[in-house]
């Protein structure tokens, strides 16, 4: 019964290790979108419309980057918040 509690069961390891494949999952499908869909209409575009539409495309790539690291964090952090208000509660239950 003690594997299934919550300090446990989700633990900050896990979500980095699903960090790491949720940043490698996005730049796959950032590759595959870039290879089967801008390639087709890409060409249609003039040169600096061209560049500007790349970079558009790093920039949104470096912002979902960033919102996933920082939701990332987020959960974390609160995860951390929890484990200190579990152990405050144990503490506070041995006084007692």
């Amino acid at each position: 019964m003690e594997y299934l509690t919550f300090n446990k069961f989700i633990s900050p390891d896990i979500l980095i290790i699903i960090y790491y494949i949720s940043v490698a999952a996005i730049t796959l499908m950032l590759f595959i979108y870039n290879k089967y869909f801008l390639n087709k209409f890409i060409h249609q575009f003039k040169i600096k419309s061209r560049v500007l539409i790349w970079l558009l495309l790093i920039l949104i790539f470096l912002c979902m980057q960033l919102c996933l690291r920082v939701f990332f964090e987020i959960v974390i952090g609160y995860f951390d918040m929890h484990n200190m208000l579990y152990k405050l509660t144990l503490t506070n239950s041995t006084l007692k």
